[in-house]
C-alpha cells in the first residue's frame, strides 16, 4: 500500500513539474518567437477557426475575435516573434501620434458602408474619425473571403498567409497616415490623381519596410497578391518614379478603388 502511495505521489510531483515548465515556456514562445524557424510561431497560433459559411452579423463578430483580432492585438503589443515588424510599428504609431495629436484606433468593419462600392477585394482602409482621431479598419467580410479562398488552396501554409496578408494591410493603412496620405479629410475628398499617388508612395513603403523585412525570413510564404506586388516593386529598382512601379500600383488602384 505505501509502495503504491509512493508511486501516485511521484507521478503527481512529475505532472506538476512538466505543468510548471509549460506554463513558464509557452508564454515565453508567444512572446520571443523563434526567428531560426522557417515562419514566427505567432502566425502558427493566430488562426485556429473553422471556415464561417454563415453570413450574418454575428458570424463576422465571432470571425473577427478569433481570427483578427489577435493579429492586431500582437501587432498593437509589438510581440511579434519577428522583431523588425515590432520596431516598425512603433515608428509608425510614434509617427501617427505627432502628426495626429492623438494615437490611432481600430475599427472593426462588420459590413461595407453607404457608398463603399467595389470594396471586395479591400482588408482596410484608414480615415479620421469625426473628433480627427485617425483610424485603421479592418473589412471582415474581405477577410472572410480571404480565409475561404486561402483554406481551399491546398497550401499547407495558408493560415500563415492569411495572418501576413492581414498584417500587411495594417501596416499599410499606418503607412497611409504616417505619411497623411488620406483618400478623404473630414469632408475634403482627394481627386483620382491624388488617390494614385497616395498609393503609390504609401505602398512602396509597405513593400520596403514590411514586406521586405518579412522575406528576410527563409521559408515565409505570401499571397500571390502580395508576392506580385513586391516583385514589382524589385522590378521597379525600388524606385517610386518608376513605370514600372506606378503602372504596377495603378492597375492594382483601379481594381480595388472604394
Amino acid at each position: 500500500m505505501k509502495e503504491n502511495l509512493k508511486i501516485v505521489y511521484l507521478l503527481f510531483g512529475v505532472v506538476l513539474v512538466l505543468t510548471a515548465v509549460a506554463l513558464l515556456w509557452i508564454p515565453l514562445l508567444l512572446h520571443y518567437g523563434n526567428q531560426k524557424v522557417k515562419v514566427s510561431p505567432v502566425a502558427k497560433t493566430l488562426t485556429t477557426s473553422p471556415v464561417v459559411s454563415t453570413n450574418s452579423d454575428e458570424a463576422k463578430i465571432l470571425f473577427f475575435t478569433n481570427n483578427i483580432f489577435p493579429i492586431v492585438k500582437h501587432i498593437r503589443s509589438e510581440q511579434w516573434g519577428i522583431k523588425a515588424l515590432n520596431t516598425r510599428h512603433s515608428e509608425l504609431a510614434g509617427a501617427i501620434l505627432k502628426r495626429y495629436g492623438k494615437p490611432y484606433n481600430v475599427e472593426i468593419g462588420i459590413n461595407y458602408g453607404k457608398g463603399e462600392t467595389n470594396m471586395e477585394s479591400m482588408l482596410a482602409l484608414c480615415y479620421l474619425q469625426t473628433d480627427g482621431s485617425p483610424a485603421v479598419r479592418l473589412y471582415v467580410p474581405t477577410a472572410m473571403w480571404l480565409f475561404g479562398n486561402l483554406s481551399r488552396s491546398g497550401n499547407t501554409n495558408w493560415q500563415e498567409q492569411f495572418v501576413y496578408a492581414i498584417t500587411i494591410a495594417y501596416f499599410h493603412e499606418m503607412d497611409h497616415l504616417s505619411e497623411g496620405l488620406l483618400n478623404t479629410n473630414m469632408a475634403v475628398y482627394a481627386t483620382t490623381e491624388q488617390k494614385i499617388a497616395y498609393e503609390t508612395r504609401a505602398a512602396a513603403l509597405t513593400c520596403e519596410h514590411t514586406i521586405r523585412r518579412l522575406l528576410e525570413f527563409p521559408g515565409i510564404t505570401l499571397t500571390e497578391d502580395d508576392r506580385q506586388l513586391y516583385e514589382a516593386w524589385v522590378k521597379s529598382g525600388r524606385n517610386e518614379e518608376s513605370p514600372i512601379w506606378q503602372n504596377t500600383v495603378k492597375k492594382r488602384w483601379q481594381l480595388q478603388k472604394p
